[in-house]
């Protein structure tokens, strides 16, 4: 059976990047060009990584929630 996808707020938990790599966002209140989700790895969401916080990319400082998403294998 398939797994359920959720959104979890950033407050409450942020992605473990060894059991996710690429999550889906959601920049709730904020858009470009009509949109508010997107694609990136999981590292990117932990403002730690970077050296310098304005590195972090800006849809993941604006981001709220995330969703991991399904494992991909190729085709």
């Amino acid at each position: 059976m398939a797994q359920p996808y959720y959104w979890i707020p950033l407050s409450d938990k942020v992605p473990v990047i060894d059991a996710c790599r690429m999550v889906l966002i959601y920049t709730q209140g904020f858009s470009v060009h009509g949109l508010s989700t997107f694609i990136v790895a999981a590292r990117d969401l932990n403002e730690a990584s970077f050296i310098d916080p304005e590195d972090q990319p800006w849809h993941c400082r604006m981001a709220t929630h995330w969703m991991s998403l399904p494992d991909y294998n190729g085709v």
